[in-house]
């Protein structure tokens, strides 16, 4: 079902708008995934530092001390994400 498809059976009553959230919730959490386990990779650069393919038109490149720190927020960005959901977007949502 697709997100145009959710909001008019919202619309039309035949669906409530936690059940089309939810739903629409599954879509991306299934989209993500698919695109993580498709495309991204991960390589060491020329400079030794990690770099993930895959994510974006070019590759993401941290050192690894980056990585760490970042893993280190990993339950704050959680958190961030859950908090600002309503104004955060996906790739490919407009």
């Amino acid at each position: 079902m697709t997100t145009l498809e959710i909001m008019t059976a919202v619309k039309n009553g035949t669906m409530t708008e936690a059940e089309a959230a939810q739903r629409m919730e599954a879509q991306t959490a299934e989209k993500v995934k698919e695109v993580v386990r498709k495309k991204v990779s991960l390589k060491v650069s020329a400079k030794g530092g990690i770099q993930i393919d895959g994510l974006r038109r070019f590759p993401v490149t941290l050192y690894r001390s980056e990585y760490e720190i970042i893993d280190g927020m990993r339950d704050d960005i959680r958190k961030f994400i859950e908090a600002n959901k309503s104004r955060l977007v996906t790739k490919g949502e407009e």
